[in-house]
């Protein structure tokens, strides 16, 4: 098995429900603080997944009113679930003897030179 399949495997065992690669070209005009090469100079990939937000959540979040998130705030947990993801998924392929950068989902992660 090749490690992307390796990966996707891992990462729906874990309980993703969506994890896709791309090349780390198409970030070639980003700029470098928010790039991948930026974030770890010798990345070749973006790895990125995804879970599920329950329907009825983000149909019902902000109806009563706008700034009253509602339902939708099951979107605090789903973060932490896709940090907690992230980092497992950052930790399985240094095993396999790569390098890697878990993103948190719950916050914006600016570089600083």
């Amino acid at each position: 098995m090749d490690i992307k399949e390796t990966l996707k495997s891992y990462a729906y065992g874990l309980g993703a429900d969506l994890i896709g690669f791309g090349n780390i070209e198409r970030c070639q005009h980003a700029p470098p603080m928010m790039s991948p090469q930026g974030l770890f100079p010798g990345a070749k990939t973006v790895i990125v997944m995804g879970i599920h937000h329950p329907d009825a959540c983000i149909e019902l979040g902000g109806e009563e009113h706008p700034q009253k998130i509602g339902p939708y705030s099951v979107q605090y947990l789903m973060n932490s679930r896709l940090d907690e993801l992230s980092y497992r998924l950052a930790t399985r392929i240094e095993e396999l003897g790569y390098g890697a950068v878990p993103i948190c989902s719950s916050n914006i992660w600016r570089y600083n030179q």
